[in-house]
Order: structure tokens, then sequence, then C-alpha cells
């Protein structure tokens, strides 16, 4: 077996390839860098802007954390400000009822001083009416009108002293 080169039909194939490299160079690899680099950078692009949306979004994560304590923070103030004016609020209703109820118990007492009075005139009235006719009718004519006058007194003073009067 003897192998023997063909010089002109391996020119003519090397030709051809160094065309056929040329041309795919040209057609192909070149295209397909540039297509590879764009990929990259649209790649690359992209995960910048997620990496600036997920700052942003942590960004807005701290702000609305923030803002729910400054929430709750206030709140809590809101709360304690409508505790404390309810107490103060129950305070003035417990301190106003106890002023009525001061107020309406010396009233109270004053209507009844002033009925036991009007009561103890009344039944004044009545004892002396009384007194006068039990006296007139046992000293009918026993008796003088001065002396009779001074035995009611008599009588006013002595129940005075029994308070009944």
């Amino acid at each position: 077996m003897h192998i023997s080169v063909n010089v002109p039909t391996l020119v003519i194939q090397l030709i051809n390839f160094m065309i056929l490299l040329v041309a795919l160079k040209a057609v192909l690899y070149h295209p397909m860098v540039k297509a590879i680099s764009d990929r990259q950078g649209r790649i690359k692009k992209e995960l910048d802007e997620a990496e600036a949306l997920n700052r942003e979004a942590k960004a807005l994560k701290d702000q609305y954390e923030t803002k729910l304590r400054e929430a709750h923070t206030e709140a809590a103030g809101i709360v304690a400000a409508a505790n404390s004016e309810g107490e103060r609020r129950k305070a003035e209703l417990i301190e106003e009822g106890r002023r009525e109820a001061a107020f309406l118990l010396e009233k109270g007492r004053t209507d009844l001083n002033r009925e036991q009075q009007q009561a103890m005139g009344a039944l004044r009235e009545q004892v002396v009416d009384l007194s006068v006719d039990m006296a007139s009718r046992l000293f009918r004519d026993a008796v003088s009108p001065d002396q009779h006058v001074s035995l009611v007194n008599k009588f006013l003073e002595k129940a005075r002293t029994l308070n009944v009067g």
C-alpha cells in the first residue's frame, strides 16, 4: 500500500478550506459572537435591573416597617391619651356626683328642717287652741283673760323645755 499525496488537490482543498473558513467567520462567527455578546449585555442589564428593584423593594420594606412602627407608637399614644381622658372624665363625673349628692343631702336637710318647723308651728297653734279651749271649758268664769294668757304662756314654756317646740 502506497499512499500518495496529490499536491494540486491538496492545495485546492486548502484554498477551499480557507475560503470556507473566511465565509463561515463572516457569516456565522461574527453574528454568533455579536448575538452572544448582546445576550450577555441583556442578561447583565436585567440582573442590574433586578438588583436595583431588589434594593428598591428592600428600601420600601424598610420604609413600610418604619411607618408601621410609627403607627403602632402613635396608636399606643392615642390609646394612652384616651385612657387618660377617660380616667379624668370619670374623676370629674364622680366629683360632680359627690357635689350633687351633697347638695341634695343639704337641700333635704333644709327641707326637713323647714317642714319640721312648719309642723312644729302648726302643732303649737293646735296646742294653743286646744289649751285655750280646755282652759275655757274648765275655768269658764274662774280665770280672767290675763290669767288665761299667762297660763297658756307657762304651758308653752314648759312644752319648749320638754323639746316640743
